[in-house]
């Protein structure tokens, strides 16, 4: 853990900055496709409500400050646990495929070598072959995040091969049984998938010899299905809104999941985290930690490994930073409590919590 964050000098302070910089460097190596979805110009399936309503719920709840206190930035607990595995910082990269491999060289080596340094959990999506997530395994804590395949045997052996690979953790993205949007109307991996029900789910759930993810849950029933089929990690994303048109944002349904699943599963929030205010509001709402998709993304096109940690320092220092100001000391004592409502969104959203707890 660093004493303090220091920005290096190559890159710059203002996070719009950055992004504008990841634009044109996207541009650069000849992928302008890639341009609007990996940035925030536009996103998500269709019409691209849910994508947009994530960043409206996490700009509509407020914090609340408590100035009078004796915290020290170092003095904080700001660590977590992913899959039962120790992390310094309640942040983990999100699982990405292959289609990121143009951004720098050996991207997934980067993203692992970035999180040993930062003592956090590297994912990686599916399709990926053995020696990538193995390679990953061998330097992180890595998990993969497998396609709900059509056929069952396939999608059992390569859970299976992930924990052979050195994986601490394996599951699937359940919400991707539709296939996925990134951007409007193209449907992609449809191939790929198909729908599993809840006995299948708890058969399959028996021949993984490790801690199993279910990713993409966004409702209190599939959060209670989730624990009865035997998740160790439920994933709270929309998938960056890559997949239902008009869906409530992660924290909207969050205070019910964590309702339900109490401490019998470990809960984890994606899709739309930018800043280290909004991994405090996550975790006051119910989450043990977070996954970074986009920035994870970002800091591979600024500069391989060293880019991937310095946006998470930047997501570590504003994170730091706010629970001064707001006079929490370890991240275990958030609570909505710690939140107030800046619009009606927020207002319904934090009454709702009060109508939970």
């Amino acid at each position: 853990m660093s004493d303090s964050y220091e920005n290096p000098i190559s890159f710059p302070v203002n996070l719009e900055d950055i992004e504008a910089l990841v634009y044109q460097r996207i541009i650069d190596l000849g992928h302008p496709e890639r341009k609007d979805g990996w940035t925030h110009r536009q996103g998500g399936v269709e019409t691209g409500s849910t994508w947009r309503r994530a960043q409206e719920i996490y700009r509509s709840i407020g914090l609340r400050s408590r100035m009078i206190n004796s915290l020290e930035y170092n003095s904080l607990h700001i660590g977590s646990m992913f899959a039962g595995q120790a992390i310094s910082l309640p942040i983990s990269a999100a699982p990405m495929v292959s289609g990121i491999n143009f951004v720098c060289e050996k991207p997934f080596e980067q993203i692992a070598r970035a999180a040993a340094r930062l003592n956090v959990a590297a994912g990686i999506g599916y399709p990926s072959g053995v020696t990538v997530y193995s390679g990953m395994a061998s330097l992180a804590k890595t998990f993969r995040i497998i396609k709900p395949a059509p056929q069952r045997e396939r999608l059992v052996k390569e859970l299976k091969e992930s924990f052979a690979g050195g994986c601490c953790a394996a599951g699937i993205d359940i919400d991707s049984i539709g296939g996925m949007k990134p951007v409007g109307d193209e449907v992609r991996f449809a191939e790929l998938v198909r729908p599993y029900g809840k006995d299948e789910l708890k058969d399959i759930r028996k021949e993984v010899p490790g801690k199993f993810i279910l990713k993409g849950v966004m409702s209190a029933k599939d959060a209670l299905d989730a624990v009865e089929i035997g998740a160790d990690v439920i994933v709270v994303s929309t998938h960056v809104g890559y997949c239902l048109d008009y869906s409530p944002a992660p924290l909207e349904v969050l205070p019910e999941i964590k309702a339900v699943v109490g401490n019998k599963a470990e809960i984890v929030v994606d899709s739309g985290i930018t800043r280290g205010t909004d991994i405090i509001k996550a975790i006051a709402l119910g989450a043990d930690s977070v996954l970074i998709g986009r920035l994870t993304l970002w800091g591979l096109l600024l500069d391989g490994a060293d880019g991937v940690i310095h946006m998470f320092r930047r997501l570590e220092a504003e994170l730091r930073r706010a629970m001064i100001l707001m006079g929490v000391s370890s991240l275990k004592d958030l609570s909505p409590r710690n939140l107030c409502p800046l619009d009606e969104k927020g207002e319904r959203l934090l009454g709702k919590c009060e109508q939970v707890n």
